[in-house]
């Protein structure tokens, strides 16, 4: 299973708002009000069941897109993106989606044993 660095979630989270361009890098102050807001966020999506990982480690992949997005939406007044709003706001709406088909999918497909005396 693939693990992104949550280095490489502040810059994808970046990249998304429109603050950062593909081969720039993110500047300290940046970086630190990123990584500032995914502690709280991802503090309350374990909270809530949707972030099962260690929240201070590497981030599985099927959680990493998901992420930048919803951090993207919680950033948006921060960086003064508002132009990008709407797309963000949508892939926002997709991401908490599927945070939550995520958590569902861990009760699925387990079935249930008889056990005959």
């Amino acid at each position: 299973m693939a693990t992104f660095e949550r280095e490489r979630l502040v810059r994808r989270t970046l990249m998304a708002l429109g603050a950062l361009g593909a081969n720039d890098a993110p500047d300290a102050d940046d970086s630190a009000l990123v990584q500032e807001v995914y502690a709280q966020k991802a503090d309350e999506l374990y909270e809530e069941g949707l972030l099962p990982f260690d929240v201070e480690g590497d981030i599985p992949g099927r959680y990493f897109l998901p992420l930048v997005w919803i951090l993207a939406r919680e950033l948006l007044a921060d960086f003064g993106k508002f132009g990008r709003a709407k797309v963000v706001e949508v892939r926002a709406a997709e991401a908490d989606k599927r945070l939550w088909q995520l958590r569902q999918a861990a009760y699925v497909h387990t079935p249930t044993r008889a056990t005959y005396y």
